[in-house]
Order: structure tokens, then C-alpha cells, then sequence
């Protein structure tokens, strides 16, 4: 991808800019991140727990939820 500026939906409304390379990192590293917390986790809280310690700023904890819950249980 060769985008300058890339504007999310999902982005945190304070974000600092709009760099395509920085949020197609912090993407990425949201992914891989959630990947690893879903192996070690055996709850949906464990894993809600492990993403929002990682990833505080997060500005939709609603799509955690709805996902942790579908692959862990109770949703």
C-alpha cells in the first residue's frame, strides 16, 4: 500500500494524524497482539483483560467484546 494518509472508522477521535504507515502498523501489531491473547486465554475477560492492558487507548472496546465473546464463549 502506497497511501500517505489513511483515515479508520474505528480510529481514537485524539489520534495525533492520519499516517497510512503508522496505522497500518499499530494495525498489525493490534492483530498480532490479539492472536497471542486469544492462545493464552480461556475466558472472554482474560482476553478482553490482556487487549485493553496492551492496547489502553483502544476507541472501540465494543468490537473486543463482541469478538472475545464469539470466539470464547457466551456470544
Amino acid at each position: 500500500m502506497e497511501a500517505d494518509t489513511l483515515i479508520a472508522g474505528h480510529r481514537h477521535p485524539q489520534a495525533v494524524d492520519d499516517d497510512a504507515r503508522r496505522q497500518i502498523s499499530e494495525s498489525r501489531r493490534y492483530l498480532a497482539d490479539f492472536e497471542a491473547a486469544l492462545e493464552r486465554s480461556s475466558t472472554p475477560a482474560e482476553l478482553i483483560d490482556r487487549m485493553t492492558d496492551g492496547h489502553p487507548d483502544l476507541a472501540n472496546p465494543y468490537t473486543l467484546w463482541v469478538a472475545a465473546y464469539e470466539l470464547l464463549g457466551g456470544g
